[in-house]
């Protein structure tokens, strides 16, 4: 009777080890999960900060003209007297 308890306290030991290990290794993954998404994340927000960033100071052309979704002319501002 002793020797089988003794066996079945081996084998918990053993899986409880193997869950300790099988632990560590889930939190490796998360963090290195939690990095990537942190580090691309980082990366697309920096590249639309830095495609915001830029402004000219002055905008020239003879003609605007504002497209909508469905490409349709909403509105032409020209600088022509005609329209053009």
């Amino acid at each position: 009777m002793q020797n089988n308890f003794e066996q079945v306290m081996e084998r918990l030991d053993s899986q409880g080890r193997e869950l300790a290990q099988l632990k560590k290794g889930m939190n490796r993954w998360r963090a290195a999960t939690l990095a990537a998404v942190l580090g691309i994340a980082t990366l697309a927000l920096t590249g639309a900060i830095k495609a915001r960033s830029y402004v000219p100071a002055v905008i020239r052309a003879h003609k605007f003209v504002l497209i909508g979704p469905s490409n349709r002319k909403l509105a032409v501002l020209s600088g022509y007297p005609n329209g053009v």
